[in-house]
């Protein structure tokens, strides 16, 4: 980052995406069901070739209860918002995606006292899954499904960090899910290596 930059969060982009880009944000406030809906109008979107990013604020869980979490998506669904994420333009913000992805820099460690997100902690059998509002979105799909989910393969002997990826988790159970590794891929590889 140049001088004067900051690293932006998902508050901050939104926020700049409202500020430049009205049109790019829309917020569904009417109650929508995970099951099917979700992926019903952003297919509609797409055919009209419009890709906001879109919030939905008014959601039913797998339960049948009301969502304590909206549900973002599309964030990065056009060049224009990738563009505005990286601080590029249309035309080279494949390039300079390219470029940033090529130098690489070392992770600033933030001490666990002074972590930002930590307003909610649960472990163990305090985990449900299910409260994320997780859509189901075909009639041919797994299960509620969490696409461009990322993913960090690890050498469990070793603790060597193999790859990062992002792949689609299914969810199973309130603390369960399964990963969706396309063949021919580096994280297959490395399952194939195990079994």
């Amino acid at each position: 980052m140049g001088v004067g930059q900051h690293a932006k969060d998902l508050r901050s982009f939104l926020a700049d995406v409202k500020q430049r880009y009205p049109e790019e944000l829309i917020t569904v406030e009417r109650e929508a069901n995970l099951r099917f809906e979700i992926s019903a109008l952003l297919v509609k979107l797409d055919r009209a070739h419009k890709f906001p990013i879109t919030q939905f604020t008014n959601l039913r869980d797998v339960d049948g209860k009301p969502c304590a979490l909206p549900l973002l998506t599309n964030l990065f669904a056009s060049r224009r918002l990738c563009a505005l994420a990286l601080d590029s333009s249309v035309e080279k913000v494949g390039l300079d995606y390219d470029t940033r992805s090529q130098q690489l820099k070392t992770p600033l460690i933030v001490d666990r006292s002074e972590a930002p997100v930590k307003q909610v902690v649960r472990k163990s059998e305090q985990v449900n899954l299910f409260e994320f509002p997780v859509p189901l979105p075909y009639h041919m799909e797994g299960g509620r499904t969490i696409l461009g989910s990322v993913m960090t393969t690890v050498d469990n002997h070793g603790g060597n960090i193999y790859n990062c990826a992002y792949q689609t988790l299914r969810l199973i159970s309130p603390r369960k899910v399964t990963v969706g590794l396309g063949e021919g891929t580096h994280n297959w590889e490395r399952y194939r290596e195990r079994v």
